[in-house]
């Protein structure tokens, strides 16, 4: 099962995910007591509807004012971006979250008594035979994987790359390999450091969610989101919001 890839472009600053808790941008899902919510093209009621999406979807909320009843949301399920009414979207209030317990530059620990999870990196691939430029004159591919993290840049050792999570969530192991997460780089920042430890895990009953904003490059981001049920992986998606 290869990661869901979208592209969402839309035209405000993307925030990167701190918090579990709603802010800037924050993922969360959709919860509404008809199964589904509309998607309009503006944040109101009488504007046009573009998509449906069904409860359990994930999603990126936006919201451009503090107080906005709407939120501009994103996701690898749908083609553009949209608003949904906020209170449709659940930010994983009933879920406890498993803590860092350690890291390092190449790997992140969470860990409580019923989960472990374990992330891994390596050093950026830096042989230029590995990757292929678009039309653009940009970097877009790594070993026929599109590639996320770069802005278009060709990684060097500034970057690190996703090589291995193995998940342990309640007497079963979930592995994700190379294959499924080498095309996923992440920039270091000024003092050397990485957005590994910045994950966040999440569960409730025999669900358990993965996931983070990884810096893309400026002010963009993507989403990668990784979806365990009953000790199964169900869902791999990844997806960009660029300005």
């Amino acid at each position: 099962m290869g990661f869901n890839v979208k592209n969402i472009v839309y035209g405000i600053t993307i925030i990167s995910l701190i918090s579990a808790q709603m802010s800037y941008a924050d993922l969360g899902l959709i919860s509404d007591q008809d199964g589904f919510v509309n998607v309009r093209e503006s944040p109101s009621l009488n504007a046009k509807v573009i998509a449906k999406l069904k409860n359990d979807s994930v999603v990126s909320c936006v919201l451009e004012e503090k107080n906005a009843k709407f939120c501009l949301i994103t996701s690898a399920d749908l083609k553009d971006s949209g608003y949904v009414y906020k209170d449709r979207v659940d930010f994983f209030k009933a879920y406890t979250q498993v803590p860092v317990f350690k890291s390092s530059p190449l790997n992140a620990n969470y860990k409580n008594n019923l989960i472990n999870i374990n992330i891994e990196a390596k050093a950026a691939d830096t042989n230029i035979q590995n990757y292929t430029k678009n039309a653009l004159d940009e970097y877009h591919h790594y070993q026929g994987k599109k590639i996320f993290g770069t802005d278009g840049q060709r990684p060097d050792d500034r970057f690190i790359q996703l090589s291995q999570i193995n998940i342990d969530a309640y007497g079963t192991k979930v592995k994700l390999n190379k294959a499924d997460l080498e095309a996923l780089f992440l920039p270091l920042n000024d003092q050397g450091k990485n957005e590994l430890s910045t994950f966040k895990a999440l569960y409730k009953g025999q669900n358990l969610y993965l996931f983070n904003t990884l810096n893309e490059g400026g002010a963009a981001a993507y989403h990668v989101l990784i979806h365990i049920y009953n000790g199964k992986l169900i869902d791999k998606k990844i997806w960009r919001e660029d300005i």
